[in-house]
């Protein structure tokens, strides 16, 4: 007995595999941006660059002539980082703070503490630290991830 194979052409219907397919997603991998650096906890207080700049005042010295305001020595420091480390994340500095001093506007000297207006009131801190990360500098020592920062 002898089988013959024969092949024949057979139409072939079109399968659509695009119907289950997604179009691909590119997936970048961000560094972890931390909110807070974890220092000086004790005994100081969380404050924002806006409540400094518009709650507190800028002491000065006996002869009248001006300190440095905290803001400005924060957003200076922060703006000389982002220039050096120019194409890199800066993430907002977080600032700590102790030792408020309370006080008063020149028109408000008369008055008693209770009678005081909120716009009569003034504030500063004798004592400030900040820092931030730069995120998209790091290094991984024994499995932990170290964010280049600056701490003042």
């Amino acid at each position: 007995m002898e089988s013959t194979l024969q092949i024949m052409p057979v139409q072939r219907t079109s399968r659509n595999f695009g119907e289950y397919a997604e179009d691909a997603t590119i997936v970048v991998e961000e560094p972890v941006v931390k909110s807070s650096v974890s220092f000086l906890d004790a005994n100081t207080n969380p404050v924002t660059l806006e409540e400094l700049t518009t709650q507190c005042v800028v002491p000065t010295w006996a002869n009248q002539e001006l300190t440095i305001a905290h803001q400005d020595f924060i957003s200076c420091v922060h703006d000389a980082a982002s220039s050096f480390y120019a194409g890199e994340t800066v993430n907002a500095p977080d600032i700590r703070c102790s030792h408020i001093v309370r006080g008063r506007t020149p028109q408000s000297l008369g008055k008693k503490a209770s009678e005081l207006l909120e716009c009569e009131k003034t504030q500063f801190y004798q004592r400030l630290a900040f820092a931030f990360t730069i995120p998209t500098i790091y290094e991984t020592i024994n499995g932990q991830v170290c964010h280049e920062g600056i701490i003042t």
